[in-house]
């Protein structure tokens, strides 16, 4: 299979983040047991030279529009759009090298672009949606009620949603009352070295 998976920056060694690291123990495992494995990201560090590891970017065009509309639409917006950005990225390479499922998170509605966009399957794989990670403060500005709110939006049309707590899968199937296909709680794959250091 061709698993493609969306993670905020590469590689873990450079980026300490729970999606980073469980993207960076899941592509291990699944290489191992002889899949192919993409890692689409925004942040990719220099030392990088992993040809499954994508950088996404704005176009030109898009990086023009963007400036020209800042003065009328909040930055905030930028961010919200960005599952688009993701979609095209995934597309392009989804027609040179068939991928079989996307693997990404709920954040900022994301997932539910790039379903729509590439028309692949997408698994959800939650990482702290908004409504349990946002602060107080947070969740009453405008972003974060929009964030909340296009999260559950995302989520009621995801037909797979996985989480590492039941705890998690069980509220943000309850706050946003969604029914998926598949919801399983999935426990966090790591591995350390026994010489590791531990807290």
């Amino acid at each position: 299979m061709h698993i493609a998976f969306w993670s905020p920056a590469w590689p873990l060694e450079k980026n300490q983040n729970g999606i980073v690291t469980y993207v960076h123990w899941m592509k291990l495992e699944l290489e191992r047991q002889g899949h192919r494995v993409s890692v689409f990201t925004s942040v990719r560090d220099e030392s990088v030279h992993d040809p499954r590891v994508h950088l996404v970017r704005h176009g030109p065009w898009a990086r023009a529009a963007r400036r020209l509309a800042r003065p009328l639409f909040p930055v905030e917006r930028d961010v919200l759009e960005w599952g688009r950005v993701v979609a095209a990225a995934m597309l392009d390479l989804h027609l040179r090298e068939p991928i079989d499922i996307i693997e990404m998170e709920e954040s900022f509605g994301w997932s539910a672009d790039v379903g729509r966009l590439t028309s692949l399957p997408v698994l959800v794989k939650l990482h702290g949606p908004a409504f349990l990670s946002l602060v107080e403060e947070e969740l009453g500005t405008p972003s974060g009620r929009e964030r909340v709110d296009r999260e559950g939006r995302s989520l009621a049309l995801a037909a797979a949603i996985a989480s590492p707590t039941r705890s998690t899968l069980n509220q943000t199937l309850e706050r946003y009352r969604l029914a998926p296909k598949i919801s399983e709680h999935i426990v966090n794959p790591l591995t350390t070295d026994d010489r590791a250091p531990v807290w």
